[in-house]
């Protein structure tokens, strides 16, 4: 496989030990990683995040930008996908008018600012945010 680079030259990947791929899933791109100088597979940048509505829990996808949730038959979670290694964003807006929250939820003992959860709903309904925009920072989420 060959690709024009940034300098206008040509680069190649020409055989296996040029690739370290792990665990390949849908929404992810070929991506150079200098320091090992190999190809890695990882999570599309933002450019490419998609926005859907949820009204059940669910757990994000790596290309899941603006996640609006309507609790409004019930309450439910919401589950970040690991912070380890994962560069993008996410929005999650709540657009139901009941008292119902929504909890935006971590994985293996992550956090979102110091907190394992935050809630985002009405005003009504006692939820700490109406919308929430979290960012990994390696390790864990932070609230921006």
């Amino acid at each position: 496989m060959s690709y024009g680079g940034a300098s206008g030259g040509a680069s190649r990947i020409s055989t296996a030990s040029d690739a370290a791929l792990s665990n390949p899933a849908n929404g992810q791109a070929l991506l150079y990683d200098a320091s090992t100088q190999k190809w890695t597979n990882g999570a599309i940048l933002a450019s490419t995040t998609v926005t859907r509505t949820v009204t059940t829990a669910t757990t994000l996808a790596s290309n899941d930008g603006v996640v609006f949730v309507d609790p409004t038959s019930a309450a439910f979670t919401v589950t970040l996908p690991t912070a380890v290694g994962f560069s993008g964003r996410y929005t999650v807006t709540s657009t139901g008018s009941s008292s119902n929250v929504v909890t935006v939820a971590t994985t293996s003992s992550q956090t979102i600012d110091g907190a394992s959860t935050v809630t985002v709903g009405t005003q009504a309904s006692g939820a700490t945010y109406k919308s929430v925009d979290v960012v990994s920072n390696g390790s864990n989420w932070r609230i921006v």
